[in-house]
């Protein structure tokens, strides 16, 4: 089941890079493509900063207003069960998940830990900017749902958080924004990868409850990153 799930998910964003391949190809002879927006489709990454992922869904429901990460945003439409963090806090269920992925890449696992803790150490507290940085390739919006951005980690390595969105996070949301810096800092350095799609399918197994096999998590490595 896991194993489908996986090629299910890198076919779909092998599919989507021929899409976008296309599209380009495309725009060079006419000026007036418009690509499609929203509503429950998949959608090419929007935004005016310049940066790297962080990105985070706003929604408004019936019971009031929500932030999510982008990464359990998307795990609510595969229906992945995730680890239940009930009273754990935010490095508890970050150092359960960097033990999940040291038993498939303990190499990895050391870098992204350094990254965190770099992540921490370095984060400043910023205003809310409107606009979204254009890394995320594609995600999924529903109904009542946009776009925000929660953490912008600059090329310079400058990492800022719009704070007021940031303490809207569960403590689960913050350990996946962790993790996906960390993960997505790692992969930028070291396959030059410039969208975060690998990495939040690689967030949603380190937090899923699901019995994902190490090589299944070695195998998602090597095809959003290999050595």
């Amino acid at each position: 089941m896991a194993d489908s799930q996986m090629k299910t998910e890198v076919s779909m964003k092998k599919l989507f890079s021929l899409a976008v391949a296309a599209v380009l190809i495309t725009s060079a002879a006419s000026a007036s493509v418009i690509l499609p927006q929203k509503k429950l489709v998949l959608n090419s990454s929007r935004g005016g900063e310049t940066g790297n992922g962080g990105l985070g869904k706003f929604c408004k429901t019936a019971d009031g207003k929500t932030i999510k990460s982008l990464d359990l945003y998307e795990a609510e439409f595969q229906e992945l069960k995730l680890v239940d963090a009930t009273n754990k806090s935010v490095s508890e269920i970050v150092s359960d998940a960097l033990a999940k992925l040291a038993l498939a890449d303990a190499g990895l696992a050391d870098e992204v830990k350094i990254w965190i803790a770099y992540f921490n150490a370095n984060k400043t507290t910023v205003k809310a900017s409107k606009n979204t940085t254009d890394d995320a390739q594609f995600s999924l919006d529903m109904p009542g749902c946009k776009d925000v951005q929660i953490v912008n980690w600059l090329d310079s390595d400058e990492v800022l958080i719009y704070g007021d969105r940031y303490e809207m996070l569960s403590n689960l949301d913050k350990a996946a924004i962790e993790l996906h810096e960390g993960i997505y800092r790692v992969f930028r350095g070291r396959c030059s990868e410039d969208d975060s799609y690998g990495t939040r399918m690689l967030v949603r197994r380190l937090l899923s409850v699901d019995k994902y096999s190490n090589e299944d998590i070695q195998d998602l490595i090597r095809v959003n990153c290999g050595r």
